[in-house]
């Protein structure tokens, strides 16, 4: 039994190589027939999927990709990613942790005279009165068509 399932395998071994290499050929093959600019993009190695390990993403494992597909779905959803919404993520105990610290940093500096006497601004910033400014500026703003004295 031994010798027969190290022959057998030697015989997948082979088959598999030799699929290889008729891969390839095909490959050169159908090369022929394209112009310098195809055969050059053939060449290249497919960068987010590789079909022979199953690799995507960066995750090694396709359980694990599959796992985070569930855990997540709208991350890997090419329609939800191709629309220009904000993907909302829930956050997870460790990222609240983490969004607590730092806030109790920035109080701790706030709260530093150093900091005060060089006028440091700590402030989170207010993105709705910063679009609210964009939106202003974007209405009221002439634009000049003649150059002034100075420029001229």
């Amino acid at each position: 039994k031994n010798d027969f399932q190290k022959e057998e395998s030697r015989n997948i071994d082979r088959e598999l190589a030799l699929e290889k290499q008729v891969k390839e050929l095909n490959n050169v093959v159908f090369k022929r027939n394209e112009s310098a600019q195809t055969v050059h993009m053939l060449t290249k190695p497919p960068f987010f999927y590789d079909y022979s390990t199953r690799q995507a993403l960066g995750f090694q494992n396709s359980c694990y990709l599959k796992r985070a597909q569930q855990l997540e779905p709208k991350l890997y959803d090419g329609s939800v990613i191709q629309k220009n919404d904000a993907i909302v993520i829930r956050d997870s105990e460790e990222t609240l942790m983490l969004e607590a610290e730092s806030r109790s940093k920035m109080l701790q500096k706030q709260k530093d005279p150093m900091m005060f006497e060089k006028k440091v601004n700590t402030k989170p910033i207010d993105y709705a009165a910063l679009n609210q400014l964009s939106t202003d500026f974007e209405t009221r703003f002439v634009p000049q068509t003649e150059l002034s004295a100075e420029q001229a």
